[in-house]
């Protein structure tokens, strides 16, 4: 007999901690006033210069790991970066 691996007390948090989140979707999260705060913080620590290849300028922001749900970031989680960078980090072609 399979058993299932994720329990039900498991799944009851998860839902609780998406009903009590200040966010309900990742869109909504990059909309928060919280997050757009500590957003800005990372793009003025850059000073307008990508902190990844210290060349082009920055056009956005790069988690490190993204925090739990029903969190927000801090500012050392976040690196402000180019969008050459953020695709090379990701994987993706520019």
């Amino acid at each position: 007999m399979q058993t299932n691996s994720t329990s039900p007390q498991k799944n009851a948090d998860t839902e609780t901690s998406r009903r009590s989140s200040p966010y309900k979707t990742y869109q909504e999260y990059l909309r928060h006033p919280t997050y757009r705060a500590i957003r800005a913080q990372a793009l003025r620590r850059a000073k307008g210069t990508c902190e990844r290849c210290h060349k082009r300028p920055v056009t956005e922001v790069h988690h490190l790991k993204y925090p739990p749900w029903g969190t927000f970031d801090v500012v050392t989680n976040l690196l402000a970066i180019c969008h050459e960078c953020h695709c090379e980090i990701h994987g993706k072609t520019k």
